[in-house]
């Protein structure tokens, strides 16, 4: 069996790639449409900076959000949109900015 370490060669990932994966986990975490969403990834300095614009999806008038006030819910998928990208990429985020560009209310199915 060959080792990793034994293959010479570079693996890398595209900027097009960075950004198409960016924009999936932030519509996947804020529950919008990936084509709704835009994004910036850029290196500085060897971490990734990204920015984040898109609508997100919130419960009906008068329920109750997920988590209170609506700032800290955006902060957390913040949080969550740079780790997955970590995660996903092994590529440190040294910035990232999340706009919220409006709001699409999740509507309940009716059970018929």
């Amino acid at each position: 069996m060959i080792k990793t370490a034994e293959v010479a060669g570079v693996t890398r990932i595209t900027p097009k790639a960075l950004q198409r994966m960016v924009s999936a986990t932030a519509a996947d975490l804020l529950g919008s449409d990936i084509k709704s969403v835009s994004t910036n990834v850029e290196d500085q300095e060897g971490k990734l900076s990204i920015e984040v614009r898109a609508p997100i999806a919130l419960p009906p008038l008068g329920a109750a959000l997920p988590v209170a006030p609506l700032t800290a819910m955006v902060e957390q998928i913040r949080e969550q949109i740079a780790a997955r990208v970590h995660e996903l990429t092994g590529r440190a985020v040294g910035k990232s900015v999340i706009e919220i560009s409006g709001a699409r209310v999740i509507e309940k199915g009716r059970v018929r």
